[in-house]
């Protein structure tokens, strides 16, 4: 516990306590005219505790380590005010509904922290330490075919696609994650989602049978955390986070910087910067999706199909080879530049110094930048029905037969080296052939994904005047991975090179041998389960309602795609909270969440206490 904390955890407390005492009133409703309006507010404070101390090996990945340099256990990560307001007009059929939020958080933006003071210059709104944001904003229409309903929206909505309770990567891909936002304390399930723009249409055609179907008018990407907070992955990929340092050193500082600046490479203590070129955005255009439900009366069942075409909201590592890839007139200068001969240039560029000078050189010279694949297609297929044992039971199978799947981030740094025997994309028809050359950090995969969830309520158990348990499995298979020293794909670069082809290269560089193998990447199969148990106790005393609850999460084999990947073998979780809620107004939350990491994993050491209080009128 460092010498802030109990003062900033006392202001903190003092914070909290104050957000009790202000009394909300009901929502506002009101009527202009022949428009019918309601005006509904949240405030809420929130305080994240981080309950771990950081792991050596994670702090150890240049790229990925400043959220981890700030903060020890008993630290405080986050003091954060916000409010949201939500705001309907309604006139017959029409209607219009607006909602933004605003926040503070005062212990990223007015506090310094151990390592590197949390910068909001440049980077996504969502992201930054403060802010207002508009989030919902449309207009709606509802009518009727034939006595049939339907609906019709336009503006910035989030719409919500499969049944899916806690797994990722299935069918509910029409919003992007706003991570940024769902990791403050005290933030709801709603903060999850960031609200596009898009023309969203309902339509029964009767009782079974209906329709949905979206047309998305911008793309938009995930919000991810800012470098340097609590839970940021790594510190290159966020917009404003632009600092990748790649190699380690294995010459002289000063040496390198006298052959290398003249050249414009930048090196340091934690190896060459590798610059950033701009990101390669998706369009606007070209992202849809159709989904047709059935309900099936002798089952007591529904059944739905979807088709979607969308660009990828999460970022893809990408790079572009230096100008000097291929060619070697960089030689006579870099020679030059550090007094060598010329007669004996080409010796001391076959020399160990001058292979690690030339590495270095192209390194620096090379530029990465995020991508984001377009034109990725979904299909599905959904059920949900209610047993007679009164569970519900629900499931959905999703399948992409061009899947962008990310190249190991190592990998495809080690490409832009031109050397043969560092990883399997340096092997001659895997790397880059050309100078200044685009490298697509991604190869298209056919990717199925399956997900079953159950929820049922037990009545007076525990003395509780109701249980609810929710559990849901779920698996993921990957087609067409290569294996056999092919690319490999995934696996955190915090745990360096993995096995190279000439491994002697990882073993002597590596901050931690034991990792040079060819384990932790991606798998043809993998799965996991997760599960939550909830206990209401009503009128515990006048006007309040508890709820403890424990959550549990399991990813029992293989390593799946993707950012925030389904399932990495071995990660596990639990979380212990209680909820509390006072005349239906009043509303306080505390959480522990202890991640307990598989091999390959990076939350570990994220362990945190949260607490929250909240008021709706």
């Amino acid at each position: 516990m460092n010498a802030i904390f109990p003062d900033r955890f006392r202001s903190s407390l003092l914070l909290l306590s104050c957000s009790l005492l202000a009394a909300p009133v009901d929502a506002m409703q009101f009527e202009l005219g022949e428009i019918e309006g309601q005006f509904d507010s949240a405030l809420a404070l929130g305080v994240g505790v981080s309950t771990a101390n950081p792991d050596k090996l994670q702090v150890a990945a240049a790229n990925g380590n400043d959220g981890r340099r700030n903060y020890r256990s008993g630290d405080v990560f986050s003091t954060i005010f916000k409010g949201t307001h939500d705001l309907e007009l309604k006139l017959d059929n029409l209607g219009v509904f607006v909602r933004g939020t605003y926040w503070y958080d005062t212990a990223q933006r007015d506090h310094s922290q151990r390592f590197k003071d949390i910068d909001d210059n440049n980077r996504k709104t969502s992201a930054k330490t403060a802010g207002f944001q508009l989030l919902d904003a449309f207009a709606y229409y509802l009518y009727d075919i034939n006595g049939e309903p339907g609906s019709a929206r336009l503006g910035k909505q989030v719409v919500n696609w499969g049944e899916s309770i806690f797994i990722q990567g299935g069918l509910n891909v029409v919003n992007p994650f706003n991570q940024a936002a769902l990791r403050r304390p005290g933030s709801e399930v709603k903060d999850a989602l960031v609200p596009v723009n898009l023309l969203y249409v309902t339509q029964n055609i009767n009782e079974a049978l209906s329709f949905d179907a979206f047309y998305q008018l911008d793309w938009e990407q995930t919000q991810l955390d800012n470098c340097g907070t609590f839970f940021s992955a790594n510190d290159f990929i966020p917009e404003g986070c632009e600092s990748l340092d790649v190699g380690g050193r294995q010459v002289n500082l000063s040496t390198a910087n006298r052959a290398l600046a003249p050249f414009g490479v930048v090196m340091n203590e934690e190896g060459v910067r590798i610059p950033r070129a701009g990101d390669q955005d998706a369009r606007n255009s070209g992202q849809w999706g159709l989904s047709i439900r059935w309900y099936v009366a002798p089952l007591d069942a529904e059944f739905g199909v979807y088709a979607a075409n969308y660009h990828s909201r999460s970022p893809y590592l990408g790079t572009v080879s230096s100008p000097y890839y291929s060619n070697t007139g960089f030689a006579p200068q870099l020679c030059s530049n550090l007094g060598v001969p010329s007669a004996g240039c080409g010796a001391f560029l076959a020399s160990s110094s001058g292979q690690t000078l030339a590495g270095a050189l192209r390194m620096g010279t090379s530029q990465y930048l995020a991508q984001y694949p377009e034109d990725i297609r979904l299909y599905g297929a959904t059920f949900s029905t209610t047993l007679r044992t009164g569970t519900a039971l629900q499931g959905e199978l999703s399948y992409r037969p061009n899947m962008p799947v990310q190249l190991n981030g190592t990998d495809v740094l080690q490409s832009l080296l031109n050397a043969n025997g560092r990883s399997p994309l340096s092997e001659p028809g895997q790397r880059p052939t050309t100078d200044s050359t685009l490298f697509n950090g991604y190869r298209r995969k056919e990717v199925t994904q399956a997900q079953v969830s159950a929820m049922h309520s037990f009545g007076q158990v525990m003395g509780a005047n109701q249980v609810l348990l929710v559990g849901e499995v779920g698996a993921t298979y990957v087609g067409g991975l290569e294996g056999n020293n092919g690319p490999r794909y995934g696996r955190s670069g915090a745990y360096n090179n993995g096995e190279l082809i000439d491994n002697s290269v990882c073993l002597s560089i590596s901050n931690s041998p034991e990792y040079c193998n060819d384990e932790g990447f991606v798998t043809p199969f993998s799965w996991g389960y997760r599960m939550r148990a909830t206990w209401s106790y009503s009128g515990v005393m006048q006007g309040l309602d508890l709820r403890p609850n424990l959550s549990w999460s399991h990813d029992v084999k293989g390593y799946s795609p993707g950012d925030g990947s389904a399932f990495n073998e071995g990660s596990r979780s639990v979380s212990l909270g209680l909820d509390a809620t006072f005349m239906s107004k009043y509303s306080m939350s505390l959480s522990y969440t202890d991640y307990i990491d598989g091999t390959y994993g990076t939350r570990g050491d994220r362990d945190f206490v949260s607490i929250g209080v909240g008021a709706t009128f």
